[in-house]
C-alpha cells in the first residue's frame, strides 16, 4: 500500500503535469484566421494550409484534453483513497509504475495484457 508520504509526492506530480498540460491546452487553443478572401490561388493555397494547421491544433487539444481528463480522475482518486489501485486486476500499483505515469488506472501485468 502506498504511503501517504508516497501519496503527497505522487499528487504534487500530478498537480505540476496538470498545470503544464494546462499550458499546453492554452498554447495550441488558438482561433483560426482565415484571412481576406482575394481569389488568387496562392491565397486559396494559403487558406488550406491554415485550415490544415487548424485541424491538427485541435487534435493535439483533443490529446491533450484527453490527458487533463485522466490526471483529474487521479487526483480524485488520491482524496477518495482508490489511488494505486488497478482498475482491471483491482491488484495494488506498485509505486515504481506511479511514479513514472502517476495517473496510471492500470498495474504493470494488465498493461502488458493490453498490449
Amino acid at each position: 500500500m502506498l504511503t501517504h508520504e508516497q501519496k503527497k509526492q505522487l499528487e504534487e506530480k500530478l498537480l505540476a503535469e496538470r498545470a503544464h498540460v494546462e499550458t499546453q491546452i492554452r498554447s495550441v487553443s488558438t482561433e483560426p484566421d482565415f484571412g481576406e478572401q482575394t481569389g488568387a490561388a496562392q491565397d486559396i493555397d494559403a487558406e488550406s494550409d491554415e485550415v490544415e494547421e487548424n485541424v491538427n491544433q485541435e487534435a493535439e487539444e483533443s490529446l491533450f484534453r484527453q490527458e487533463l481528463t485522466r490526471i483529474d480522475h487521479a487526483l480524485s482518486k488520491i482524496h477518495e483513497e482508490g489511488y494505486g489501485i488497478c482498475e482491471l486486476c483491482k491488484e495494488e500499483i506498485s509505486f515504481d509504475v506511479l511514479e513514472v505515469d502517476p495517473e496510471s488506472q492500470l498495474c504493470k501485468a494488465c498493461k502488458q495484457k493490453e498490449l
